[in-house]
């Protein structure tokens, strides 16, 4: 799999895990004060979707880069199967 090179889109990715790992930390908490089953149920689809934003923008990423490099000359059939393998990786997730 490519890597991204670019500082923005590492920032940016750090960016939005610690915002999730801030909504976990608050979920903790929450069970300590005993919170309520509906209020953490709440919780959990919220983090559910920022990890699914997360992994959307890696896709993106991923598929954007393998392009790229296909426009730069790299074989097309691997940038093919590099985008297969990350989406099917990304379907995975939703389950």
């Amino acid at each position: 799999m490519t890597k991204s090179a670019d500082p923005a889109d590492s920032r940016n990715l750090c960016s939005r895990l610690n915002k999730i790992i801030g909504q976990l930390e608050a979920m903790k908490r929450m069970i300590e004060k005993d919170a309520g089953c509906e209020d953490l149920i709440i919780q959990v689809n919220a983090v559910k979707s920022a990890m699914h934003s997360f992994g959307r923008v890696v896709l993106e990423k991923g598929i954007s880069t393998a392009m790229n490099n296909c426009l730069d000359g790299a074989d097309a059939a691997e940038a093919a199967e590099e985008c297969s393998v990350l989406i099917g990786r990304f379907a995975d997730l939703s389950k």
